[in-house]
């Protein structure tokens, strides 16, 4: 009897044996091939996501030699705008050939767009006299420039929402298949369930590293211009309901092209990098800081009228101009200005692409006063 009842017991041991190893082998493979799934849709879109950024900041850019050459006149802006357009035609090209197959057609459009408005772009920077043809003809031909640049900054950025949301749905797909395998894993082994854990912990961190990849600018880390206008149009928006207020701060880097062309690009991006820092300690933990495009931050200050925002321009324009960190290599000290300008609402502008024109246009009447000052609308 106790035979009769030690063999099936054996066998069913055995059998129970045999279906674990079976379950935990497959939840392993199984597991396996999630991670190697989860890896490749971060791996590629990822690649994606930083292509798209890097062509849309390199044509937020595209106006600023005309900008300059309108300014100073120098010829050299034909040369540097030359360069930045081989840049984003090496970047387009990169972005087709990164494209997986999701819409290369509509980037193949964009670059067609873009050839026509780098010709657009060099026939203003070929101009012998760029303000030969009056200041309001050339001002209009620049702000419509400034326009079709900014739209086309747009077609990108919509692009890289599209990939965006794709891969939050190739994500979502992914942690439901992890789901499933869960049960299976647990029921087969405790070691597949941790590893499945640390399989879920590392999809989180993807997810939040690719959402704070598409908000942040790579180089500063501060919010990029998208993420920037989104919540001023937030903030605006709050105002207008609660009747208060809110301001801008537009700064530009005062001879950032000297800089680069002296001391290198790399040396620009460390400047950069430490001015977002100055920036940042000079304004409230509630103020957002930004990288606008180019060498421009920008800052939005919540609850703030036109007179605490004049000071807090100033404030941060002294601290800049006054601080001593910006080392190039010999250990010598570089010195930085940044033209600041103001715009509040709803003293200057009722709604924000208004707001951000007034700071724009104060910022550059701060550059045509002599740099390294603070200049606001009624100045």
């Amino acid at each position: 009897m106790k035979r009769w009842v030690r063999h099936p017991l054996v066998l069913g041991l055995a059998g129970t044996a045999v279906l674990f190893v079976g379950l935990a082998g497959y939840g392993f493979r199984t597991l396996e091939h999630a991670f190697e799934r989860s890896a490749r849709i971060t791996q590629d879109t990822t690649q994606r996501i930083e292509v798209t950024l890097k062509l849309q900041k390199l044509l937020q850019r595209a106006a600023l030699p005309v900008h300059h050459y309108h300014i100073d006149g120098h010829s050299e802006q034909r040369m540097h705008f030359r360069m930045l357009a081989g840049e984003i035609n090496g970047t387009l090209s990169e972005t087709l050939s990164v494209r997986s197959g999701s819409r290369p057609q509509d980037f193949a459009a964009i670059a067609s767009s873009w050839r026509d408005l780098q010709g657009e772009i060099t026939a203003l920077l070929a101009l012998p006299d760029p303000n030969a043809m009056g200041l309001r003809v050339i001002h209009a031909r620049i702000h419509a420039l400034d326009e079709e640049v900014r739209a086309l900054s747009d077609r990108v950025g919509a692009l890289h929402d599209a990939d965006r949301i794709r891969t939050q749905e190739q994500l979502a797909d992914a942690a439901r298949w992890n789901r499933t395998l869960t049960v299976l894993v647990t029921a087969a082994f405790l070691v597949t369930v941790l590893s499945l854990m640390l399989g879920a912990a590392m999809m989180i961190h993807s997810q939040a590293t690719l959402r704070d990849l598409s908000m942040r600018d790579a180089l500063t880390g501060l919010f990029n211009r998208r993420e920037f206008q989104a919540r001023l149009r937030r903030q605006v928006e709050l105002a207008r309901r609660q009747g208060g207020s809110c301001a801008v701060l537009l700064l530009d880097v005062d001879h950032f092209k000297a800089v680069n062309d002296t001391y290198g690009h790399e040396v620009g991006d460390l400047v950069l990098r430490e001015l977002a820092e100055v920036v940042c300690r000079e304004v409230r933990r509630a103020d957002l800081v930004a990288r606008f495009g180019g060498e421009e931050l920008v800052v939005l200050l919540p609850h703030t009228d036109k007179a605490t925002a004049v000071s807090v321009g100033q404030r941060v324009q002294q601290a800049v101009a006054g601080h001593p960190a910006f080392v190039v290599p010999g250990g010598a000290q570089l010195t930085v200005t940044v033209s600041v300008g103001v715009a509040a609402f709803p003293a200057d502008a009722p709604v924000e692409e208004a707001l951000l024109r007034v700071a724009d246009q104060a910022m550059y009447a701060a550059k045509r006063a002599g740099r390294n000052q603070v200049t606001w609308q009624g100045a």
